[in-house]
């Protein structure tokens, strides 16, 4: 145990280890290329969706969206199941039943794609008083929900596909589709500054033609790679529906928590408010999206790798890549977090220009609680993996609810609407003290362990930043634009320096940092000329063996046995 509590890799096989870090790694890394795209669309399509649409049709959207979100609760508690199925099976290596599997998951999300199609035409007539719509803005609505219903159909009908892929570990591949998809995202934005006619219909019928597209084009993709995704619905199995059914009812209880948190905020405030305040919290959520963004990187790529390891029974080091989950997604997503608290009002002004009231407050809130989950991410993981969901779901569920239901009377007895994301975040906390201190326990991740290897790593690399972004701030007044703007980068240049130089040398063990080195001088090796001598320089390491010809053996331990490898 001893070598554990200085390196944090030994117990579980430090070859074993390194393989999978590497790949999941450099999945990370494919991921971080879209994201960085992405985002700086996604920034582009918040900016022109709110000057296209305007505040009252761009809080419409948004809760149209977050309306058919309640009705795909059952649909994204079987995607939850489908992920851990197709990666449990790929790693037991029995493929004739992952075409069941697969055959099984297509039929249920079929089905739930229907529902989805179905409720959403159903609460047309409806729409306008649930949501407290203007009525000049009603026919426009239900026109735009109809669409949006088929959109989220065609999304669901499609996500198996994409399953595949993301059990196989093809990050390359989804990084590619996901930046597709934000390009044409930003051209229908785009296209209402020029298409005459209802904007709110206009927008979402072209995001309902770019879902059919992009899921045809997975699903074309995937049959074409993947044979176990060549079946027909009837080679589904009833034994493997109601298995995953099962799982799924569980799961249904977390995805129902996700909801309350997520869904359940902008129906509150169109109830206790009307849409007004709708737009700024799109405007939030947005992001806190792309903060989101940054964690699910590493958690996308680091499910298959947990499930796997734990379906071949090497609990070790299931556990062991849990814990790096757990510390690397809480990097990625504190990483944006204190430049976003403490110059939230000139980010804004460079985002947006103009901005509806109530977005600095949103913001700042939504950030907060978005970050908090992933802090247990890799926790949550190897419960799922294990299959004992029951309590981590209850659990999610019972907090997120309460913080909701608390927010929601807490903000219509103020008249403050920033309440009602205060007291989500306050549920969203309890919910992560509850999994990382008490239901870890039944995956033998104890919280001494969650904090040693998550908490203290993150809280010792973060300390010295936050203090120099905080005293630059503090130091340098805001009196003009540039003034402003200067401390802005100012502050982001000590910030994400000091992170760097905290991550390195105080969250780190000595074994993270020479992987680390290792694999920077494995791709930097594989660099054209001169490109080459720089990269190896920076890193200070010498080009890798020329018979490695393969990126996940450079995690491998050189002084291990052959036997281990």
């Amino acid at each position: 145990m001893e070598g554990e509590d200085r390196s944090g890799f030994r117990a579980a096989g430090s070859s074993v280890v390194m393989r999978q870090s590497t790949r999941l790694i450099l999945n990370t890394g494919a991921t971080y290329a879209r994201m960085a795209l992405t985002v700086g669309i996604g920034l582009l399509v918040t900016r022109y969706a709110l000057r296209g649409l305007g505040e009252v049709d761009l809080g419409i959207s948004g809760l149209l969206l977050a309306t058919i979100a309640w009705v795909q609760i059952l649909t994204d508690s079987i995607i939850q199941a489908s992920d851990r199925f197709f990666a449990f099976e790929l790693g037991k290596a029995d493929h004739g039943r992952l075409r069941r599997v697969f055959a099984s998951s297509l039929v249920l999300l079929l089905l739930t794609a229907g529902l989805v199609v179905g409720v959403g035409a159903a609460l047309m007539p409806f729409i306008v008083d649930l949501l407290q719509i203007p009525p000049a803005r009603a026919a426009s609505a239900e026109r735009a929900l109809l669409f949006t219903a088929l959109m989220s159909g065609f999304a669901v009908a499609g996500f198996p596909y994409r399953s595949m892929f993301t059990a196989h570990q093809e990050m390359v591949f989804m990084s590619a589709v996901e930046v597709s998809e934000s390009v044409l995202r930003l051209g229908a934005v785009l296209a209402l500054l020029f298409i005459p006619g209802d904007r709110l219909v206009i927008y979402s019928a072209l995001l309902f033609a770019l879902q059919v597209l992009v899921s045809v084009g997975v699903a074309l993709v995937s049959m074409k790679r993947y044979p176990e995704t060549r079946v027909w619905p009837t080679a589904a199995s009833g034994a493997i529906i109601r298995e995953m059914a099962h799982f799924s009812a569980w799961s249904v209880l977390g995805t129902l928590a996700q909801r309350l948190r997520l869904s359940g905020a902008p129906t509150a405030l169109a109830r206790v408010f009307g849409p007004v305040h709708n737009a700024a919290y799109q405007i939030s959520f947005q992001a806190g999206s792309y903060q989101f963004q940054l964690a699910q990187a590493i958690f996308r790529a680091a499910r298959p790798a947990v499930t796997q390891a734990h379906g071949s029974g090497n609990e070790a080091l299931s556990q062991r890549l849990a814990m790096l989950t757990s510390k690397y997604c809480g990097w990625m997503v504190v990483a944006p977090l204190v430049p976003v608290l403490v110059e939230t009002d000139i980010l804004l002004k460079l985002w947006l220009g103009s901005y509806p009231e109530w977005t600095r407050e949103f913001v700042r809130l939504m950030c907060v609680a978005m970050a908090l989950p992933w802090l247990m991410a890799g926790t949550q993981l190897l419960i799922q993996a294990s299959g004992r969901v029951k309590a981590l779901m209850i659990c999610s569920l019972v907090c997120e609810g309460a913080g909701l239901a608390a927010g929601f009377f807490w903000s219509r007895a103020t008249g403050d609407p920033s309440k009602l994301l205060l007291a989500s975040l306050l549920g969203a906390l309890a919910n992560v003290l509850l999994t990382a201190g008490w239901l870890g326990r039944a995956v033998q991740l104890h919280f001494a362990r969650y904090l040693r290897d998550v908490l203290v790593p993150l809280g010792l690399s973060m300390a010295p930043a936050t203090a120099m972004a905080l005293a630059i701030h503090w130091a340098v007044p805001d009196t003009s634009p540039a003034r402003a703007f200067g401390r802005l980068i100012a502050v982001c240049a000590a910030y994400f320096g000091g992170l760097a130089l905290g991550v390195w040398f105080l969250g780190l063990s000595k074994d993270e940092r020479g992987h680390f080195q290792r694999v920077g001088v494995g791709i930097a090796s594989r660099l054209p000329g001169p490109v080459k001598g720089v990269g190896l320089r920076l890193i200070g390491g010498q080009e890798a063996p020329p018979t490695r010809t393969s990126l996940e053996t450079l995690g491998d331990d050189p002084a291990a046995p052959p036997s281990e490898v």
